[in-house]
């Protein structure tokens, strides 16, 4: 079984969050609302976070070092997944959760390959829900919610600079104390 490195979880988190800010910053709104491309991107990304997130838990030695990167994924992966839910298209909002919880779920069992069975369950997630058109308000109320906090406390900003500075100082090979 491969075992994946903290650093790609870091890595992937910094993209989403950045990713998500900056379309925040050049779109002038507080819902961040990406182009097609980027869009799916940041759907594929907090998919194969969930992957990470299991990877960390199952493989990785407990160090100081490891439990940082694992709440600093989990941040990044909780933020993200808010960022797609907030923007309340309701063709999105089912097939993202199923595709999240099938990679977490999988990957604790088949490793990597749980990123890729999220991902095609978010396909016939995705598929099936444009065929029912099922709708479902909590889902988007609680989103609501949670972006709001996420904005009120600037979770998105700070969690995108400290990952960053974090994947830095991992990368120059410095332990976190």
């Amino acid at each position: 079984m491969m075992i994946m490195n903290p650093l790609y979880g870091l890595l992937l988190g910094v993209i989403v969050l950045f990713e998500t800010w900056f379309s925040m910053i050049l779109r002038g709104n507080d819902i961040p609302k990406p182009d097609p491309f980027y869009g799916f991107i940041r759907k594929i990304l907090v998919i194969a976070l969930a992957s990470f997130i299991a990877d960390i838990i199952l493989y990785n030695p407990i160090s100081k070092g490891e439990i940082v990167s694992l709440i600093l994924i989990l941040l990044s992966a909780y933020i993200g997944l808010i960022s797609i839910l907030v923007l309340k298209h309701y063709l999105e909002s089912i097939p993202i959760l199923v595709g999240f919880i099938a990679s977490l779920v999988f990957s604790f069992f088949l490793g990597i390959i749980g990123a890729l069975i999220g991902l095609i369950s978010w396909a016939i997630a995705l598929l099936i829900q444009y065929l029912k058109k099922y709708e479902l308000k909590k889902i988007e109320e609680i989103a609501d919610s949670n972006w709001k906090i996420i904005r009120k406390f600037h979770l998105l900003e700070l969690s995108a600079i400290v990952e960053a500075l974090v994947l830095v100082a991992r990368v120059q090979g410095f332990a976190l104390i």
